[in-house]
């Protein structure tokens, strides 16, 4: 038996951070073009590798992509600075030594150029913005402010002497992401070891069926996907159908000619339907007398219906049975609540 797990991995600004070696062979920002470092590509080519990106998504908060983006214009105007100086001092020099630079383009607006280049790669990899909810300034602000005002004990992410601001703000933006409760578990990637344990206190007060696993480097999240998701790898040709036209047109067809639900004695008009998720377990049945496995499939339901002039919801299981893996083949649904 398998659940569908969904995952959000979470990656602080020192995990996407692109460089490259100046010529003294120190790392500095490579603001050329803009892409993520080799953390994030690591992990993104493990899950287009597994196929498994339809349930393990990847989120950036808004404050790491403006971090990112600040250090990219830092990085150039820094160098421009350097080759503006440079030029005036070789401009010195009588021309008749054949020295001719151009003078970088006076009018290119980097800042322009470097914004539309991050807004392309958020949307070419699908990227999750974990926004920076201005409507709770107020309470972010007080929590922060709690976590700073004993100074013999300063709740991390701050740091003693070092106000770690933007990490604070970064954590408040993934603690109060409104959608953490659409994914069961949470990974945060970061080399700052400023994230301790009462931030995982902080996020279970706040979100305590959901788990967080805060890592450092992206081969300890790949090794927790591989136990985590061990089962729903070995069954994902299963999960795959699910997500199939096959299934969820039969299934949705047949929630389609049900009229009416009936909760205790009474019975109610069904005025609509939503299915929450397709596949939320799949289960392998014992073999029956003929050696076959069938397949349970459970899909949770939320079904609208009207009371006394008043539209009302009602959570109902539906198990679909699979002939056996191989074939597939859709036997028949049954509904934890009886539909008419």
């Amino acid at each position: 038996m398998s659940y569908k797990i969904k995952s959000l991995i979470i990656f602080d600004t020192n995990s996407l951070r692109k460089v490259r070696l100046n010529a003294k062979e120190r790392e500095i920002i490579d603001y050329s073009n803009f892409d993520f470092g080799s953390p994030f590509k690591k992990i993104k080519k493990y899950l287009e590798e597994k196929k498994i990106e339809n349930v393990i998504h990847l989120g950036i908060p808004e404050m790491v992509i403006l971090e990112l983006q600040n250090q990219c214009e830092k990085q150039f105007q820094k160098e421009y600075k350097v080759i503006q100086e440079a030029l005036s001092r070789l401009a010195e020099i009588p021309s008749k030594n054949g020295i001719a630079l151009a003078d970088p383009d006076q009018e290119f607006n980097y800042k322009t150029f470097i914004t539309e280049k991050v807004e392309a790669v958020i949307a070419e990899h699908n990227i999750v913005k974990i926004p920076f909810d201005e409507a709770k300034t107020t309470i972010i602000f007080k929590n922060m402010l709690e976590k700073v005002l004993d100074v013999e004990d300063v709740k991390s992410p701050f740091r003693p002497k070092d106000a770690g601001f933007k990490d604070n703000v970064i954590w408040e933006s993934l603690i109060r992401y409104d959608d953490i409760g659409e994914y069961d578990k949470i990974f945060f990637l970061t080399k700052d070891g400023d994230y301790k344990e009462n931030c995982y206190e902080e996020f279970n007060l706040m979100w305590p069926e959901r788990e967080l696993l805060i890592r450092k480097d992206p081969a300890q999240i790949i090794i927790d996907i591989e136990r985590i998701y061990q089962e729903y790898l070995a069954e994902k040709e299963l999960y795959d159908f699910t997500e199939s036209d096959v299934f969820t047109q039969t299934l949705t067809n047949d929630l389609a000619g049900k009229q009416s639900i009936q909760i205790g004695e009474n019975t109610f008009q069904i005025t609509g339907y939503t299915v929450d998720n397709f596949a939320s377990k799949i289960e392998k049945l014992l073999p029956d007398e003929d050696e076959v496995e069938n397949i349970a499939i459970t899909s949770e339901i939320t079904i609208s219906y009207l009371s006394n002039e008043e539209t009302l919801t009602q959570d109902v299981i539906a198990t679909t049975l699979l002939f056996d893996e191989e074939t597939k083949e859709i036997i028949s649904t049954e509904y934890d609540t009886e539909l008419k």
